[in-house]
């Protein structure tokens, strides 16, 4: 078994009230992971958090609808930057966050959303470093939207938000602190007895899993392992959420004045899955699923025996960012890549004959039932 790091445990109700705005905005999304490989047929749904969103969502005004899909938006989630700050600054309620949020200078809400996107030429900057460049960028809109053009790995249509964020910045601050009152006000306020007694019930459960598998479990919890070189971190602050179902959120601690630790908040669906039994035939759909996807074979044909930075597979592939990492979790998932961190770069790599002999080996098992039958 891993050596096991430092492990923490979380359980801030603030979580809950940023994450079940996620869950609203994304449930859809969030639901459809039960449908993917490893996780299809070995998940239970929460009907009761699905009926919350189907009898909340439409009851909400068109203006707050619009908020939560600028920062609760399913590609970015700028409003989950603030996650780590829950743990930092030791918030315990609602309250309390938004009298944290309200203090914030425009600038440094500009850092939190961007320490949220990937964007290479900020990544290991400090918190200084990072507050230059927003006032460089801020005094000229031309090299703003330059910036975040060739800078940054996300859709246009996020893009455009950012660009948004920097040339109307007060704007901003007032649109996101006006959806954190509202919507702790208007619903949140309804649920947050119930919410923390499933945050607590959920927490638990984590705990017993965590204490009887180890290091394995956490790893096995990844599944989309992408994120795995975060479980190198010598602390580990472990949380559940019944809101975010079968998702997961991770944040490592990137600027040198943090400590070196990791925040990782488990969908409270997903806390079984390591202990779920598959047999053969799952083991080789989940080889061939990936193959069945044009962009997911365009993504392993540019790593097909040699490693590239992550960057460098978006940049020669030309798609999000967030669909490069969605393939390339799945060519993870059936171990035909892999990912690592070296020197502080991200790096993603297929050996050919590795891959060769677990499509062969696959191939042979599909041939071996068609000849029994």
């Amino acid at each position: 078994m891993s050596k096991m790091p430092k492990i923490f445990y979380e359980d801030s109700i603030v979580f809950e009230f940023l994450l079940s705005m996620a869950r609203l905005n994304c449930d859809e999304m969030i639901r459809g992971i039960h449908k993917q490989h490893p996780f299809r047929g070995h998940l239970k749904e929460d009907k009761e958090i699905s009926k919350w969103v189907s009898e909340t969502w439409p009851r909400l005004p068109d203006d707050i609808k619009e908020l939560m899909n600028v920062f609760f938006s399913c590609e970015s989630f700028f409003g989950l930057s603030f996650l780590p700050d829950i743990v930092q600054h030791e918030i315990r309620s609602t309250r309390d966050f938004m009298k944290y949020v309200s203090g914030l200078s425009e600038k440094e809400i500009l850092r939190h959303f961007f320490n949220i996107v990937y964007c290479p030429e900020l990544r290991d900057r400090s918190s200084l470093e990072v507050d230059e460049v927003i006032e460089k960028l801020s005094l000229d809109d031309k090299e703003t939207l330059m910036f975040i053009s060739q800078s940054t790995f996300y859709s246009a249509s996020e893009k455009a938000k950012l660009f948004d964020f920097f040339t109307s910045r007060e704007k901003m601050k007032e649109d996101f602190t006006y959806l954190l009152q509202w919507y702790n006000e208007n619903v949140f306020s309804e649920i947050e007895e119930h919410a923390r007694k499933k945050q607590r019930e959920a927490l638990e459960q984590l705990k017993e899993n965590v204490d009887k598998g180890g290091m394995n479990y956490l790893k096995d919890m990844q599944c989309y392992v992408s994120q795995l070189h975060y479980l190198r971190a010598k602390e580990i602050r472990l949380g559940a959420s019944a809101y975010i179902g079968a998702g997961k959120t991770v944040f490592g601690r990137k600027h040198a004045e943090m400590p070196a630790e990791t925040l990782i908040i488990y969908g409270h669906e997903r806390l079984p899955f390591p202990f779920a039994t598959r047999d053969s035939m799952e083991k080789v759909a989940q080889t061939f699923s990936p193959l069945s996807n044009v962009n997911t074979i365009k993504v392993l044909r540019e790593v097909l025996g040699q490693r590239k930075l992550l960057v460098d597979v978006v940049r020669q592939t030309k798609l999000a960012i967030k669909e490069v990492s969605d393939h390339i979790s799945s060519l993870e998932s059936a171990k035909l890549v892999r990912t690592y961190i070296e020197d502080g770069e991200y790096y993603v790599e297929a050996d050919i004959e590795k891959v060769s002999k677990i499509v062969n080996n696959a191939l042979e098992k599909v041939l071996k039932i068609e000849a029994e039958e």
